[in-house]
C-alpha cells in the first residue's frame, strides 16, 4: 500500500480568506493563509494583493475547519478591534507578503501552526525538486468544510532576490497558499536519495503571482520565499507591533 506524503497536519496549517453571504452555501474564498508559528504567537501569512483586494470590502472572515468537520468562521475586523493591530506588509512594496496575528480556538479548531524550523532556506531548494501547492484555487469548497486543494509541482527557477517559480496548475484563490517541498522517499534498504533527504516536508513560501497568456494559465507562478517571511518579522514595523501587543496582553507568569 503506498502511503501519502501529505498529511492531515500539513492541511490543518492553511486557512481560507473570504465572505459568507450565506452560512448554508459554500463561502466566497479570495485568498489562501497559512498559518505560522512564531515566539510562542500564532500568526497568519498570506499574500499582500489578497489583503489589499479584502480591505476594499466593509468586513471579510478567515476560515477554518472544526474538529467534527464544520467550518469556523472569524471575521477579520472584530479581531483586529480586540488586538488594536492590523496587517502588516513586508517593507519592501515588491514583495508581495502580508502577515497579521490571530487568535484559534485549539479546543475547536482543527488547525496546526508552521515552525520556523520547517522553513527551508536557499540551499535546500533546488531546481527540478518536487512539492506541494495548497489552497482554494477559484475558490472551491464546500459548504461544511474549508479542506485545501493539494496540486502537485516542481520548483522550475529561481531568482536571486529571494522568490522561486514552480511549474503547477496554480488558478485565482490559490494566491498567499503554502508551497511545502515534498518529502524524501528513503526505501527500508537504505536506497539512494538525489537531492537533500527530508523526513519533514519544508516550507518553501507561499504563491504570489500566477503568469497567464490570453486567460490562460501559464502552468507557472512565483513564489515569494520563507525566508522574507523571517525578513518581515525582523522588519521595524513588526517588532514595535509586537511590543504594543505585549502591552495589551502581558504574558502571564
Amino acid at each position: 500500500m503506498k502511503r501519502s506524503l501529505i498529511t492531515k497536519g500539513l492541511l490543518s496549517c492553511v486557512i481560507a480568506l473570504g465572505f459568507i453571504p450565506d452560512k448554508t452555501k459554500p463561502p466566497q474564498i479570495k485568498g489562501t493563509g497559512v498559518i505560522i508559528g512564531y515566539n510562542k504567537i500564532f500568526f497568519v501569512v498570506t499574500a499582500r494583493h489578497v489583503v489589499e483586494a479584502l480591505s476594499k470590502y466593509d468586513t471579510y472572515y478567515l476560515l477554518s475547519n472544526t474538529k467534527d468537520g464544520r467550518i469556523f468562521f472569524k471575521e477579520y475586523k472584530k479581531f483586529k478591534e480586540f488586538t488594536k493591530q492590523g496587517w502588516i506588509f513586508h517593507p519592501d512594496s515588491n514583495v508581495d507578503l502580508a502577515v497579521t496575528i490571530f487568535g484559534f480556538n485549539l479546543d475547536v479548531e482543527d488547525i496546526k501552526v508552521v515552525p520556523l524550523e520547517l522553513f527551508a532556506k536557499e540551499n535546500e531548494i533546488e531546481i527540478g525538486a518536487e512539492a506541494y501547492v495548497l489552497g482554494y484555487p477559484y475558490g472551491i469548497s464546500t459548504a461544511r468544510s474549508v479542506v485545501p486543494i493539494a496540486r502537485h509541482a516542481l520548483i522550475a527557477g529561481k531568482s536571486i532576490d529571494g522568490h522561486y517559480y514552480v511549474d503547477a496548475v496554480i488558478f485565482k484563490g490559490n494566491s498567499g497558499g503554502p508551497v511545502f517541498l515534498r518529502p524524501s522517499i528513503q526505501s527500508p534498504s537504505g536506497a539512494i536519495v538525489l537531492g537533500p533527504a527530508r523526513s519533514a516536508p519544508k516550507l518553501v513560501g507561499i504563491v504570489s503571482t500566477v503568469f497567464y497568456d490570453d486567460k490562460q494559465p501559464l502552468h507557472l507562478s512565483q513564489i515569494v520565499g520563507a525566508q522574507k517571511i523571517i525578513e518581515l518579522f525582523n522588519s521595524p514595523k513588526f517588532k514595535i507591533a509586537m511590543i504594543e501587543l505585549k502591552k495589551k496582553f502581558p504574558p502571564q507568569q
